[in-house]
């Protein structure tokens, strides 16, 4: 199975799967993975990935790596960014849904 923080990690920034338990520099990359296994009754081929990728930073400005790898899993990825004023940093979204054969 895919191993999603190894992959994420390609874009160079540091990745953690659903949250940093300390205090972290910005930019950085957390991820939330909803894996489930499809195929027959006796014959699960197939994993149904639904992945949200969070991505933090300063500037705001994009990954391009990142869009990358992103785009690589899923092309029809949806994003969205917002200014989180508490924070005072960027968060961009990206939702994808892909396929992956066991």
């Amino acid at each position: 199975m895919l191993d999603v923080k190894l992959y994420l990690s390609a874009a160079g920034e540091d990745v953690a799967d659903t949250a940093f338990v300390d205090a972290h520099d910005y930019p950085f990359i957390t991820f939330l993975d909803s894996a489930e296994g499809i195929g027959s009754d006796f014959r699960r081929d197939l994993i149904q990935h639904d992945l949200t990728v969070e991505r933090y930073s300063a500037d705001g400005e994009p990954n391009a790596k990142l869009l990358e790898l992103l785009e690589k899993l899923d092309p029809g990825y949806s994003s969205d960014k917002q200014w989180l004023a508490t924070e005072s940093c960027f968060m961009e979204i990206f939702d994808l849904s892909f396929k992956e054969r066991r």
